[in-house]
């Protein structure tokens, strides 16, 4: 592959099938390969499949999505919920684009000149409700140096950010089961589309949350209102250390969700939403495919 640094835009083929990954993972991987192989500066990236037979009924529609635009924005409120785990709240210069549950934003931490590239950034699903557009929320776990500089941020810092980007929308489509199978911090994009006050679904909601500990239960608020809101909600708290009453102890497992589908009472129609690590993602693909789930029953939002 040849890049020059004068070039906006590389294009990227994929030279496997490419539709059981998200639009981040395979942005992600992309960026990844361009930098190993050519040198380039972490370009803008435009994926291709190489067959429309690649692409999958279960990819929701991006026709209608928003542009993408580029916004400086102040913080205004910091959670700290553990030591490597923050909450922020973002304001915006101007209302942002609208966006759609499950989707992610770009986010900046040097000042961005419209003259120049876009400066490093990291990308983080949106916590707020698609209806709060002049306001965004995150939440962020630090596992590298860019999110442990965010661990320095302080309420009236300045960022930038892009948004709204991905494919990895929570929505109910149809009859069948959701099951939302979230790992840590990977709640986020979930907790988007169960925030808001339009969100609702006929089909049976399970939600199955895993975290370390009882106390980075950070969202158990909301997941409790949207039980009451929704038609058919329930939700379960997976902890690996010192379970409270109410929770399973121990770690989320294929065969939990396999048992909340079959809770739903339609195992067969059930789509699977899967949001957290790359270890936990690539053991419930397995295990799902192992136990008969369609491809097209499973979607997976891929974070580091």
């Amino acid at each position: 592959m040849l890049c020059h640094e004068s070039a906006a835009w590389v294009h990227v083929r994929f030279s496997t099938p490419t539709f059981s990954l998200s639009r981040r993972e395979r942005e992600k991987y992309a960026s990844r390969a361009i930098q190993a192989h050519s040198g380039c500066p972490s370009p803008h990236i435009t994926i291709s499949r190489l067959a429309a037979s690649q692409d999958h009924s279960s990819r929701s529609p991006t026709t209608d999505m928003a542009q993408p635009i580029k916004l400086r924005a102040k913080i205004t409120q910091i959670a700290a919920h553990a030591p490597s785990v923050r909450s922020f709240v973002l304001a915006p210069e101007r209302p942002v684009p609208r966006f759609r549950p499950g989707q992610f934003l770009h986010l900046a931490l040097d000042p961005y000149d419209p003259a120049q590239h876009w400066p490093e950034s990291r990308v983080f699903s949106i916590a707020s409700p698609p209806e709060e557009r002049e306001r965004l929320r995150i939440t962020v776990s630090a596992v590298g140096g860019f999110t442990q500089r965010m661990m320095r941020l302080a309420e009236g810092d300045e960022v930038w950010v892009k948004l709204p980007y991905g494919d990895f929308i929570i929505e109910s489509q149809g009859s069948g089961p959701l099951i939302l199978v979230a790992g840590g911090t990977g709640i986020t994009p979930f907790v988007s589309f169960l925030a808001s006050a339009g969100a609702s679904a006929s089909a049976p909601v399970r939600v199955l949350y895993g975290v370390r500990r009882s106390d980075l239960l950070i969202y158990r608020a909301v997941l409790d209102e949207a039980a009451k809101r929704f038609r058919d909600l329930r939700w379960q708290a997976f902890v690996e250390e010192n379970a409270d009453a109410g929770e399973r102890a121990g770690r989320l497992s294929v065969e939990a969700a396999l048992g909340a589908a079959r809770d739903a009472g339609e195992p067969g129609s059930a789509t699977f939403h899967l949001s957290g690590p790359p270890q936990m993602l690539r053991l419930f693909q397995a295990g799902l495919a192992a136990a008969g789930v369609p491809l097209a029953q499973v979607r997976a939002d891929a974070w580091d």
